[in-house]
């Protein structure tokens, strides 16, 4: 049984057999690379939360310094570290549990738990 991936030139054009031949086909006025079917990007460049049920009443207050971790403001939230992690990775930003955060995700994030983020110094 042999799968399409293991077979010669699998990711070649159709047509091609090896490099030599998509070098000719690219010389060809008539030739077009295939391109990527038009999908939602995974990331958007604006921060925006989708919600599933109302946000807690604000119930708390917490002073962050401009340079928050991750890992002070799971702290300050009384979450796990991950949990802010995951929160990030929906707002579309990667981050370790040593990574600073700017005032605007720290805010928006201590939002979801009820907290209100004030920003101190």
């Amino acid at each position: 049984m042999e799968n399409e991936y293991m077979k010669r030139g699998y990711l070649l054009p159709k047509g091609c057999k090896d490099l030599t031949d998509v070098v000719k086909l690219e010389n060809n006025p008539n030739f077009h690379w295939p391109s990527l079917p038009d999908k939602i990007a995974f990331y958007e460049t604006a921060m925006t939360w989708k919600q599933s049920a109302p946000l807690p009443p604000l119930t708390r207050q917490i002073f962050v310094s401009p340079h928050t971790t991750v890992k002070e403001l799971a702290a300050l939230l009384e979450q796990k570290p991950f949990k802010i992690i995951c929160d990030l990775v929906e707002l579309g930003t990667l981050a370790s549990v040593d990574d600073a955060l700017d005032f605007k995700m720290v805010f928006v994030i201590a939002r979801k738990y009820g907290f209100t983020a004030i920003k101190a110094g």
